[in-house]
């Protein structure tokens, strides 16, 4: 079985993910950070953004606002103000 990474995205609202996944990309400050298990500890800020998941070969996206993570060799920690799944997004609110 292939190395995962542990995310955790959580809002103020909800734990809006917690599951293995093998590698995120994230919104960073200075541009997109990718993150595959056995990635170097970092925290950082992230902007508002879309973080994208990859899990089994498939991709999922989120579209978050500002926030911190915190990532180590086996877990990715984001607590952010926003985080809706792409498909939960009205685009009509959105506009």
């Amino acid at each position: 079985m292939a190395e995962t990474l542990r995310l955790e995205i959580i809002t103020p609202q909800a734990i809006v993910v917690s599951e293995d996944v093998n590698m995120v990309t994230l919104p960073g400050v200075e541009g997109q950070i990718g993150i595959y298990p056995q990635h170097v500890r970092l925290i950082t800020q992230i902007v508002p953004g879309e973080i994208i998941v990859t899990k089994n070969a498939q991709e999922s996206s989120y579209a978050v606002g500002e926030g911190l993570v915190e990532i180590g060799p086996t877990h990715v920690a984001i607590v952010t103000d926003m985080a809706i799944h792409a498909d939960h997004i009205d685009e009509s609110k959105v506009e």
